[in-house]
């Protein structure tokens, strides 16, 4: 007996070994197990079977699993072949199988009834309340429902909704049940509505009560069903009923305390069931609502009221965010806009003392939660209240009555400049949003409306005040790069642009004052205009050794390049007069010596930016030169010999002796540099001098001027020619 007790313990315990090699290969097919349980059956296998002082409990199915007692009468046959068919019969199904049609039609069909039974009592119940009030018509037309039965029948049917509803909520119907609980509400209101509008029996005090209860009555289902569905109804039939009873001589404080008493009732189950959607309906009802009730009663309404009642709500949501009472809707920063928003405008209904003094207060309110967060650490909660109180303190400043706007500009520039700098230092991406809206804002005012007439004059006091912000946003800037900007100079760098450009403008509005009172014409004043530019262009240009001037020596050339268009257009003098002849020649030559200096930079590759790619361009850049100094040097020379009335024929032999030389230089210098259109261009302008020289001056000069000139550019050909001949081998 003992020899087969222990052979049956000995086959147990191979089985148990065999099950649980099993269980394991079933682990490593599926996904990875975790490592504890990996570290459990490895212990577990490593322990002997005679050597556990518990018995090993596994999961077994009961069709493999033998029963003690059958094992101990021997009707069971523990033998390898018997083993072998019990893992069979425990091999594993492929995990990733396809579903069957037939499951996935009973997938979709489940998902059909759902939505039939969440849509279709709502359908029947609205059937069934047309016909009920048909059914109601017919027996009134016929006399057999009286106006008192007519109420009662509808109290009746409040109840029977009620009960219904209670009792399929009860039944797990949830949607069904909350169609006849809003049924209920509908039909009290509704029911009282009617006894009080049209039939006289409630006084309007007795009909508000039992509105009130009806809907009072869905707020605590909602609580005790957890429904927002419900809620939701209850806040539109709670904001509906003061119209429905409008035949009343209800005071402001009235109306608006029963809104407020009902925003926060439904506040205060968003707030404990943790809705989102009811909390926004409510918030929307109310102030709907109160700007419908405002509007129809504009000219007697008590506006200070409304107002207040506005605020009360407005702290309360506040109060409940600071103490973060809810992490949804009340916490949300779409809320706090919202909130903020809604107080702004209703507030600027207010009287103009009464207005300021409340914009005032929530500056100050603002402010103070700012400095609170801030003390706590909340970095996220600082950023969205120090962007509220920004534009908070804005709308105050709009909301003053100077006689002096530009007080008011002064006011929202330093604002403006306050909101970016804290949001750059703070690296707050809220506040450099609102911060940066209100400056570009009230900068394009600056630069479009203030124009500096006088040295001093309060123009351009805020004009200062403007360049003086710029220079400290761009501190700011360098010196606490956001976060999104770390590593990425460039954005940073190619914004100094617009400030230089601002600088420009600035220096043309204090040449312009300079100018104005020395009388000059038009072309000295353009000239006076040109010189200033182009030693204010010169300076930004000296900005490519700092290592954020790279973009601001950019915008300097190309500046450069656009004032040389006005320089070359515009003449030396006026028709009419000399003045100022040589300042506007000191000015054009000083421009085209700059020109040249930039010109060689590029020439000898010590250009600040990419010399390399300007070196394939520097022919082409020569013959651009040489057209410019060619109208340059006609352009200043005509305007002296015409402004100074020099006889025709001198003019004609001196310009034919310059073009000459500029033809000879062109051609040299084309052939020195290997410029080769340089140096057909200074060919063609040779010819051009000949053509010249026969067709014009020898018909238009005296015999002895003719002499003189032919005899001078004789001697120059050949000379030059024979420079040219200098190079020939000797054949």
């Amino acid at each position: 007996m003992s020899r087969d007790l222990d052979s049956m313990q000995r086959r147990m315990s191979e089985l148990e070994q065999e099950f649980l090699k099993l269980k394991k290969e079933l682990a490593e097919m599926g996904n990875s197990p975790p490592a504890e349980t990996q570290t459990s059956m490895e212990a577990e296998l490593s322990v002997p079977l005679e050597n556990q002082k518990e018995p090993i409990h596994e999961e077994v199915p009961e069709e493999i699993a033998p029963s003690e007692k059958e094992l101990l009468e021997g009707n069971i046959d523990i033998s390898r072949e018997n083993v072998t068919q019990t893992n069979t019969r425990l091999s594993p199904t492929p995990l990733h199988t396809q579903p069957h049609a037939s499951d996935q039609s009973r997938q979709v069909e489940f998902n059909l009834e759902k939505m039939l039974g969440l849509w279709l009592p709502r359908v029947f119940m609205f059937i069934l309340l047309l016909g009920v009030l048909w059914g109601l018509k017919v027996a009134i037309d016929h006399g057999w429902i009286t106006d008192g039965v007519r109420i009662l029948l509808g109290y009746a049917g409040t109840a029977l909704l009620y009960y219904g509803g209670m009792k399929n909520i009860k039944n797990s119907r949830v949607p069904f049940g909350l169609t006849l609980l809003g049924g209920f509400i509908a039909l009290g209101i509704v029911t009282t509505f009617a006894a009080h509008h049209l039939y006289g029996y409630f006084p309007y005090f007795v009909a508000f009560l039992i509105a009130v209860a009806y809907i009072a009555a869905g707020l605590w289902l909602s609580s005790r069903i957890q429904s927002e569905t419900l809620t939701v109804f209850s806040a539109i039939a709670g904001f509906l009923l003061p119209f429905l009873l409008e035949e009343t001589n209800a005071s402001t404080i009235q109306f608006t305390g029963y809104l407020l008493l009902l925003f926060l009732s439904l506040f205060y189950i968003s707030l404990k069931q943790g809705h989102i959607y009811s909390f926004y309906v409510s918030f929307s009802l109310y102030h709907l609502t109160l700007f419908i009730y405002t509007v129809m009663n504009m000219f007697i309404v008590d506006k200070g009221i409304v107002v207040l009642t506005v605020l009360v709500q407005h702290v309360v949501l506040l109060a409940a965010y600071m103490k973060g009472l809810s992490r949804k809707a009340v916490s949300s920063e779409v809320m706090l806009y919202a909130n903020a928003v809604s107080a702004f405008v209703w507030v600027s209904i207010l009287e103009y003392e009464m207005r300021l003094a409340t914009f005032a207060f929530l500056v100050v309110l603002y402010s103070v939660l700012s400095l609170i967060v801030y003390t706590k650490g909340e970095t996220f909660r600082v950023s969205i209240f120090t962007s509220i109180s920004i534009v908070a303190a804005s709308v105050l400043i709009l909301a003053l009555r100077l006689d002096e706007p530009l007080i008011q500009l002064t006011m929202l520039l330093i604002i403006a400049t306050l909101g970016l700098w804290l949001g750059i230092r703070f690296d707050s991406v809220r506040l450099m949003v609102v911060g940066a809206f209100a400056y570009t804002v009230v900068a394009s005012a600056v630069l479009s409306i203030i124009q500096i007439n006088a040295f001093v004059s309060i123009e351009h006091l805020i004009w200062l005040i403007f360049m003086y912000t710029i220079v400290l946003i761009y501190y700011t800037l360098t010196q606490y790069a956001p976060s999104f900007l770390k590593g990425q100079e460039k954005p940073i760098n190619s914004s100094f642009i617009a400030g230089q450009l601002v600088f420009l403008l600035y220096v043309g509005y204090l040449v312009g004052i300079f100018v104005e009172q020395l009388h000059l014409n038009m072309v000295t004043t353009m000239h006076v205009f040109f010189f200033v530019f182009l030693i204010a262009i010169a300076t930004t240009f000296s900005f490519f050794k700092w290592h954020r001037g790279m973009y601001l020596a950019h915008a300097a050339v190309i500046e450069f390049l656009l004032l040389g268009l006005f320089v070359l257009l515009f003449n030396l003098t006026n028709s009419s007069t000399m003045e100022g002849l040589w300042l506007n020649l000191f000015v054009q030559i000083l421009y085209v010596v700059c020109l040249s200096f930039l010109f060689l930079t590029i020439f000898k590759e010590k250009f600040y930016f990419r010399p390399e790619l300007f070196k394939r361009l520097i022919p082409v850049l020569a013959v651009t030169m040489q057209v410019l100094y060619f109208i340059f040097l006609n352009k200043w020379y005509l305007t002296i010999a015409l402004g100074y009335k020099w006889e025709w024929e001198y003019i004609l032999f001196i310009h034919t002796f310059l073009l000459m030389a500029f033809a000879f230089t062109s051609f040299s210098i084309g052939k020195v540099m290997k410029w080769k259109v340089v140096k057909i261009l200074g060919a063609v302008l040779v010819g051009f001098c000949l053509l010249k020289l026969f067709l014009v001056d020898m018909a238009s000069i005296s015999i002895l001027i003719r002499a003189i000139l032919f005899i001078v550019v004789g001697v120059v050909g050949l000379l030059y020619s024979r420079t040219l001949l200098k190079e020939e081998p000797v054949k």
